[in-house]
Parts: C-alpha cells; structure tokens; sequence
C-alpha cells in the first residue's frame, strides 16, 4: 500500500461528507469512530515503546482530545497523534509524565525538563500546543510560518533537523508515525 503521508502534505484538515456516509455514519459517529481507533492504536502500541525505552508509557488514550482538537482547529489528527508519539517517546519521557507535555512544548535543548511547559491536563495540553502551533506556524501571519507541512513547521519547531548516521530528519520520523496510524485506520475501515 502506498503510503499516504509525505513531508510535504497538507496538514490542516476538515472532515468531508464522504468520510462518514461511505461507513453509514453520522458526523458525530464518524469522530468517535476515528477517536475510538486511535485510543486502539496507542493500547496496541504502549507495550512495544515500554520494551522499546525500558519504562512505562505515560501516554493517556487521547483519541477524543485529538478528535475535538482537530475538528475545532481543522488540524490533521494523525499529525497530533504522531507528534505526541514521536516527541513523547510513544509517552516514556519525563516531561510527559510530570507535564502533560506530550508535544515537548518549550523544552529547549539547553535545559528540557527544566524549561518544559507545564500542562494541568493532558486537554489543555494537547488543545493549547495545536492551537499554538497553528497560530504561530500554519497560519500565514503566524510567526514562524514556512508552510501547513511538515517541512514547513520541521525550519522552526524543532533543533532536531538530522543526526549523524540518521537519515531521517524531525520531520521524516514524524511522517513515519502519520502513515503507521493512517495504515492502523485503514486496516480498520476508516480512510480520510
């Protein structure tokens, strides 16, 4: 299966009629659909990044946030899902745990933890970094706006651009997690 997802894609987003009747659905039916599955693909994954960083994830099932964040902010709700794995370390990381910092908002890399925003719930920690990140980067008045793609946000966001012996860059790994969770939803009937 071609992958759906490229640094270069779009990521704002409004749900299309097409969505929910090609499943029978209504529009309410189709968001918690969506959102149920995401919480599936977090409960999947969970174990693999314990083994993976050796620590418990801390990452709540958000598929509801996720859901109500992107339909109000029209943003791509695989992008917030895949970054919230991939700047969370799949929910393992500190900042996430004591934070509710899923997105590593404001952790600069001279002092990460320290410097960290600090959220008194995971929704106002997801709501507040998306509705940041589209004011400040997706929107063309936005500060540090170079595009609604990943490429665009990867010039201002993030310092992790590429490694020594990585090919991949910031925005590369998050692409990867925006196609692992579109294939998740497309082996389970729901395509967007």
């Amino acid at each position: 299966m071609p992958e759906k997802y490229n640094v270069d894609s779009d990521l704002m987003w409004t749900p299309k009629e097409a969505d929910w009747l090609s499943l029978n659905l209504s529009p309410s039916e189709y968001l918690r659909h969506y959102a149920d599955l995401l919480d599936k693909f977090i409960s999947i994954n969970r174990p693999i990044w314990e083994k993976q960083f050796k620590i418990q994830s801390f990452l709540p099932l958000l598929g509801g946030i996720i859901l109500d964040t992107a339909k109000y902010l029209k943003i791509n709700p695989d992008f917030i899902l895949a970054l919230a794995i991939h700047e969370s370390a799949g929910g393992t990381s500190k900042i996430c745990k004591d934070k509710n910092n899923f997105f590593g908002w404001m952790a600069y890399d001279k002092s990460p933890y320290n410097s960290a925003g600090y959220f008194n719930s995971p929704e106002g920690g997801v709501f507040w970094v998306m509705f940041r990140i589209r004011t400040l980067y997706f929107l063309e008045t936005g500060t540090y706006f170079k595009g609604a793609t990943l490429r665009g946000l990867n010039k201002n966001y993030s310092t992790d651009k590429e490694e020594s012996g990585d090919p991949l860059s910031w925005a590369d790994k998050v692409c990867k997690w925006m196609n692992k969770i579109d294939s998740f939803l497309v082996e389970n009937n729901l395509t967007l």
